[in-house]
């Protein structure tokens, strides 16, 4: 015992802060600054999971080189890569077997500015910008963005295509692709739906396929938002649709316009999930009173309204949420109190509030060497922009991006691990993050 005190009277007499008892324990992947495949981490992003728990994220090199994390170590850099890479998507989609897609930047062929290419680890190019565009005569590949995998290795993007007639950027027409063979030598991929489409009477816009998708990871459910540009007002144009992945059957989730059953109507929707069991989560908005149009729906229930309780805080904006195929939750809110304090909750019913519980929270203290004491403090979670920006898998860990301060006062951002608690036990949970810049449409 004291030992501790006398750390904690240094840390004091140094202006430090001192240790304090009762940190989460936390696990750290790595951070900006380290020492990293022969040069150091500049840029950490989100991580991503498969359903047994293989963790896989995307990052930048202080040399420029972008590099993918598996696991326990890096598994490639663009070095490796046949062509240039001078950018890349921070999402990417990882398999059980730990295999990857990932989308990059490449230098063009035969034409000026760069092109997008939506790519497998076995550094074999699934399609690329200005590549012929297979299922439709006369249109060539747009680019190919929001990469992601199930469980068994099948690759999936929202791509883009346009009339080959020279030009040099842009797209007429949007589709969801799906690879069965990324590791092949020759990989195809087959789409699953496109613009100009009909479903259900109406048409699917030039731009309808959108990045907000989840597959599960055995691959059978794919829950989509779809825009479409035929629909009586743009105020009812935005739906959310399961689509069957081996039957094609497309069936209608929800529709912005639509009731809710609690005197207001759905506006926008900002994230969706799906599980092996077809269970699905969808957050966003109504067109409600402001202090309570953020919704979390499960299965087409409403189960949380902003201002909701939580563990006895009121929460408010939904950042981020995921569904396990135990129907087991993770999500990252923003507070009623404090809308920049956030978060992170687990529910182990996805569909019960009652059994929600906040496992970490901005200013909350971590501890990266289990003795129990703080070696930092948690700052912010790094939410990206897109839909599934983390999720949780099948195991007992989340892993995260997020900036924390240390007892020297100095600042980074990190991938840490937390672990979720047990059914019917109070515990922790253990997460990580990481990705890269670039270009967005």
């Amino acid at each position: 015992m004291k030992s501790f005190v006398c750390a904690a009277a240094i840390a004091a007499s140094c202006g430090l802060a001192a240790p304090a008892w009762g940190a989460t324990p936390v696990m750290r992947l790595f951070q900006e600054g380290d020492a990293l495949a022969g040069s150091t981490v500049d840029a950490v992003n989100a991580a991503f999971m498969s359903g047994n728990g293989t963790v896989a994220t995307l990052g930048t090199l202080e040399d420029g080189r972008r590099f993918v994390w598996v696991n326990d170590g890096v598994a490639w850099t663009s070095d490796l890569f046949p062509d240039t890479v001078t950018g890349a998507e921070s999402s990417i989609g990882v398999g059980d077997d730990g295999s990857w897609t990932a989308s990059f930047s490449l230098p063009a062929s035969g034409t000026s500015g760069t092109d997008d290419s939506w790519a497998h680890s076995s550094n074999q190019t699934i399609a690329r910008e200005f590549d012929d565009y297979p299922f439709i005569d006369d249109q060539i590949v747009g680019f190919a963005s929001r990469p992601s995998m199930d469980d068994n290795g099948t690759a999936y993007t929202v791509g883009g295509y346009r009339l080959d007639d020279g030009s040099n950027s842009g797209s007429d027409g949007r589709a969801f692709w799906r690879s069965t063979n990324p590791g092949a030598a020759n990989p195809t991929y087959d789409v699953v739906y496109q613009s100009f489409e009909v479903i259900d009477g109406f048409t699917v816009g030039n731009g309808g396929v959108d990045f907000t998708y989840d597959v599960s990871g055995n691959g059978n459910s794919l829950i989509t938002e779809i825009v479409f540009n035929d629909t009586p007002t743009t105020g009812d144009d935005n739906m959310i649709y399961h689509i069957d992945l081996n039957s094609g059957v497309k069936t209608r989730l929800g529709r912005e316009g639509d009731a809710t059953g609690a005197g207001d109507n759905f506006d926008n929707w900002d994230g969706v999930s799906v599980n092996n069991r077809g269970d699905y989560l969808i957050h966003g908005d109504t067109d409600g009173d402001t202090a309570t149009d953020e919704f979390i729906l499960v299965n087409g229930d409403i189960v949380y309204r902003e201002g909701n309780l939580v563990d006895g805080v009121a929460m408010d904006l939904v950042d981020a949420a995921d569904i396990n195929d135990h129907g087991q939750m993770v999500a990252v809110f923003n507070t009623e109190a404090d809308s920049g304090i956030e978060s992170l909750v687990f529910g182990a019913e996805a569909g019960n509030r009652s059994t929600w519980e906040i496992i970490l929270t901005v200013g909350d203290t971590l501890d990266f060497d289990g003795d129990g004491l703080s070696d930092g403090t948690l700052d912010d979670f790094n939410i990206s922009a897109f839909s599934n920006p983390f999720e949780i898998g099948n195991g007992r860990t989340v892993w995260l991006e997020v900036d924390y301060t240390d007892l020297a006062g100095g600042s980074f951002e990190a991938i840490i691990g937390v672990a979720v608690p047990t059914p019917g036990a109070a515990g922790l949970l253990a997460l990580g993050g990481l990705a890269a810049a670039r270009r967005r449409r």
